[in-house]
């Protein structure tokens, strides 16, 4: 996976990386969750 994540705004780094960490940490776990025995599809959806 190559994951491209840009800082918008924010003067103390620390927080700016602290932030894109937690985002996309929280993205993957979104992605990754099993809800209900079916597999998820996007049919008819996108």
């Amino acid at each position: 996976m190559t994951l491209h994540i840009v800082g918008r705004r924010g003067k103390n780094t620390h927080h700016i990386i602290e932030a894109m960490f937690k985002g996309a940490a929280r993205s993957l776990r979104d992605a990754v969750r099993v809800e209900g025995d079916v597999l998820p599809s996007t049919k008819g959806r996108l």
